[in-house]
């Protein structure tokens, strides 16, 4: 099986949206993990307060995280 690779490297500043508090925040990521079952693999991106987030929902700025808020 050949595994998925991070869009993102450690140090990048990324931004989200946290899901618990509806908000945008933007974090430096300190540790990325794949994920593989059977259904699939996924990308999970750590920041230093040890929140995880989905790759697929994280943006290398706060404008195209909007932008793509917009398209939604």
């Amino acid at each position: 099986m050949q595994f998925k690779e991070s869009k993102f490297n450690l140090g990048d500043k990324v931004a989200t949206v946290n899901t618990m508090k509806m908000q945008i925040v933007e974090f430096e990521v300190t540790g990325i993990s794949v994920n593989a079952t059977e259904q699939g693999q996924e990308v999970v991106l750590r920041s230093k307060d040890y929140m995880s987030y989905d790759e697929s929902r994280c943006f290398a700025s706060r404008e195209e995280l909007l932008a793509q808020l917009n398209r939604e």
